[in-house]
């Protein structure tokens, strides 16, 4: 992988880490509220099973499927700002992002931040709201959601080894 998409994915790991984070949590809480208020049946425990089931099985999953999963977020957060449908295919990027982000802590840790920075920034750009409820936010983050997904398409690795790099990357940190 080149440095610089090694650069522009530790930035967008960041940006996505937090967006899907919010996205999962407001999801899976806007269907728990559905279900005790209303007594509206929306699965909302299966956002957490799904999450949990993609935890397990990030070792299997590919950058192919990686970025192909990213895309479908993508594209998906542009369709929709409901974030209790959603919720589910968030919880499995969030995983995604996790593995990213622990592949690039050590090296890319200030592209890191300034994703999480960047997240910030489109949070005041959305008037405080969730960027992807804003038009113009939500239009940029598919943008760079998308470039994220081409780029882990090229790829032919397995995130397996992302696990055995964060623990390398935990190791270092605790030294540090």
């Amino acid at each position: 992988m080149e440095e610089l998409n090694k650069k522009f994915l530790a930035f967008t790991a960041g940006i996505l880490l937090i967006s899907s984070a919010r996205v999962f949590v407001s999801g899976a809480y806007s269907s728990m509220e559905l279900l005790s208020f209303y007594g509206e049946l929306f699965p909302s425990f299966f956002g957490v099973l799904v999450f949990f089931i993609a935890a397990a099985l990030i070792g299997r999953i590919n950058y192919k499927i990686a970025g192909i999963l990213i895309s479908l977020y993508a594209i998906t957060g542009l369709l929709t700002d409901n974030t209790r449908y959603i919720h589910f295919l968030a919880g499995i990027t969030l995983i995604i992002a996790l593995s990213l982000i622990s592949e690039f802590l050590k090296e890319y840790f200030p592209y890191i931040v300034s994703g999480f920075i960047f997240d910030v920034i489109l949070r005041v750009l959305a008037l405080g709201g969730e960027p992807l409820d804003f038009p113009a936010t939500r239009v940029l983050i598919t943008f760079l959601f998308l470039i994220t997904g081409m780029l882990l398409l090229k790829e032919k690795e397995n995130l397996w080894h992302l696990l055995l790099s964060s623990m390398h990357s935990l190791h270092y940190l605790s030294l540090a």
